[in-house]
């Protein structure tokens, strides 16, 4: 089977594609100097022989929204359990697990003029769906019943309703700097 080079119509069509999906094919006929049926039957070939498809992917930007490439650390046997968490999520569009299981790269999507509580909310969820995803692990660990180690998520879970907004507050009072080093020094001390 032999190769086929393209020609000045067969480039210019996927570059008019790019440049705007939708568009008619006589306004790209017009563009390359040829007819709207040969656009059609050369996209044709195209999608036949070359396998050119047109797919659409949202722009987050330009329907308000920001997006966020994540990076979560974690077990490895932890890992399937919290991607499966993540995939379940509204604002998260892809997830994969790298590192030989022992991290988790996810899309998130939240709105660009969302407040500085509402981008916590990510990383309260994933604080959240990593405790509970740990339950088997914990329960493996610790030998503890399911209802035991449950309730060390349940109390998690109430624990950051306490501190999140206690922080918001000390954020106000004493500046958000200070509560971020003062964060990080006691998570320091307590590991």
């Amino acid at each position: 089977m032999g190769t086929h080079q393209l020609d000045d119509i067969e480039r210019g069509l996927p570059r008019a594609l790019q440049v705007e999906g939708r568009v008619a094919f006589q306004l790209v006929g017009e563009l390359l100097g040829v007819s709207d049926q040969t656009v059609a039957r050369r996209y044709a070939r195209l999608r036949a022989a070359h396998g050119v498809r047109v797919t659409g992917a949202l722009w987050p930007e330009a329907v308000g929204q920001q997006t966020w490439l994540v990076r979560v650390r974690c077990a490895p046997e932890a890992a399937a359990g919290l991607a499966r968490a993540l995939t379940r999520q509204d604002d998260t569009s892809w997830v994969r697990v790298a590192s030989g299981g022992a991290e988790i790269v996810c899309m998130a999507r939240m709105a660009a003029d969302a407040s500085a509580e509402d981008h916590a909310v990510l990383s309260r969820l994933l604080d959240i769906t990593i405790v509970n995803v740990a339950v088997p692990s914990i329960q493996k660990d610790f030998g503890g019943s399911l209802d035991d180690v449950l309730w060390i998520a349940t109390a998690y879970t109430l624990m950051l309703g306490v501190v999140v907004p206690l922080s918001s507050w000390l954020g106000e009072r004493l500046g958000l700097t200070v509560v971020y080093i003062l964060s990080l020094a006691e998570t320091h001390r307590g590991e």
